[in-house]
């Protein structure tokens, strides 16, 4: 299917090549179409619900609300909460379970996270004085069973992205946490599905996951708006991060209740025209194959991959991992210049380690190339790409710059 058709930036665009989707995908015309129904025809406060005109705005909300539950495959609709997106997710979330922690407690993390995934619990380790513990990488994933032998009776949270974005690679965080739970059921996890959720669907109902957060726009919608997850469990100890208007439930001069629903998380007015845009998104989304798309994409990089391994001093990084990322270095030309040449002709890409800010040691690299695909891509971008790399000559990189 075309999918180009469906993303104005490509008519607007015509002579580039979008392969940077892991930092934000491009944005549907339905969602701007979308945007645009909020301004032009509703622009009221979903606090507002005095009559039946401005309804039509919490009936938008609500619906956002369930399509992202189907996405997790929970019937939990009203434990997922907006926000302005996934960074400030984790950082609601480890603030609003930070009073769970004593000293000495413990928090497992690991070095392919990107850092709005490690430095939320760096802060409230510092704060609460509890331990950072790393669970160790092999081969570029997740060493499971050395994350499982490292839980012990002082555990209380354990952080993951089940799908990383730089390396690309995935794991099946649903039966981690069954296992994690296992060892100690009162580990909180926390899942960053901000890559993941971009190309799969995860089965939150049959799981032990206590967290997970997302991006709008890493899902074809708008800048701005995110959400957050929570289960019975953790809700039970999770406290509000923002107080304010429309999320208590009485108020004096001597003291306040929270609302008992997901409202009590959300203080002040919610960002109306980002949720009417990521409605759209996900509706377009729930029309897709995605797994037929996600192998797709993996035999596409695998396509790339190979292309790239026939071009003398080109390195790939993340070879074998099946993904919609590749990583690479041309060598003896620092990662952003040769991203600086792949652009004056045409190519967006990305350089550097995208925040991922532990990860060098893994990958014996202070800085890689990456490409990242999605749906819209296909084997003429990436040939048009390999074609580019072929004829760059050393010097080339300055094109532009100088």
């Amino acid at each position: 299917m075309n999918y180009k058709k469906d993303f104005p930036w490509f008519k607007n665009n015509p002579n580039l090549i979008y392969l940077d989707s892991a930092a934000t995908s491009l944005k549907l015309e339905c969602v701007k179409e979308a945007i645009n129904d909020y301004i032009d025809n509703w622009s009221y406060n979903p606090h507002n619900i005095d009559s039946k005109h401005t309804y039509k705005c919490i009936e938008v909300i609500n619906e956002t609300r369930k399509l992202l539950a189907n996405f997790l495959n929970s019937s939990e609709s009203g434990k997922i909460i907006f926000t302005p997106g996934a960074t400030y997710s984790i950082n609601i979330a480890a603030d609003g379970i930070k009073h769970n922690l004593n000293e000495g407690d413990e928090i497992i993390i690991n070095t392919m996270e990107h850092a709005s995934n490690i430095l939320p619990w760096y802060k409230i380790a510092e704060e609460r004085k509890c331990k950072i513990i790393f669970a160790e990488i092999h081969e570029l994933r997740l060493n499971e069973e050395d994350l499982i032998s490292k839980i012990t009776n002082r555990t209380k949270i354990i952080a993951f992205a089940n799908a990383t974005n730089l390396i690309g690679n995935k794991i099946n965080a649903e039966k981690l946490s069954i296992r994690i739970k296992e060892k100690n059921p009162n580990v909180i996890i926390f899942v960053d599905a901000t890559q993941y959720l971009s190309l799969e669907r995860m089965d939150i109902k049959n799981s032990k996951i206590d967290f997970v957060c997302c991006s709008a726009h890493k899902m074809f919608g708008p800048t701005g708006i995110g959400a957050l997850y929570y289960s019975d469990w953790v809700g039970k100890i999770f406290k509000p991060y923002i107080v304010g208007g429309g999320m208590n439930n009485t108020i004096n001069k001597s003291s306040f209740t929270y609302l008992n629903d997901v409202g009590k998380y959300e203080g002040g007015t919610p960002n109306v025209m980002g949720i009417f845009g990521w409605n759209a998104a996900l509706k377009y989304v729930e029309k897709i194959d995605l797994n037929k798309e996600k192998n797709r994409l993996i035999e596409l990089k695998k396509y790339l991959d190979n292309e790239l391994s026939k071009i003398q001093n080109v390195k790939i990084i993340n070879k074998g991992i099946n993904s919609h990322i590749t990583i690479f270095n041309y060598d003896g030309i620092f990662s952003q210049d040769f991203a600086s040449y792949l652009g004056v002709n045409g190519i967006i890409v990305r350089s550097g380690l995208s925040c991922a800010k532990l990860i060098h040691e893994n990958i014996n690299n202070n800085a890689v190339i990456r490409v990242s695909l999605s749906i819209y891509n296909d084997k003429s971008d990436v040939d048009y790409l390999i074609s580019v790399i072929k004829k760059f000559k050393k010097g080339d990189e300055l094109n532009g710059l100088i």
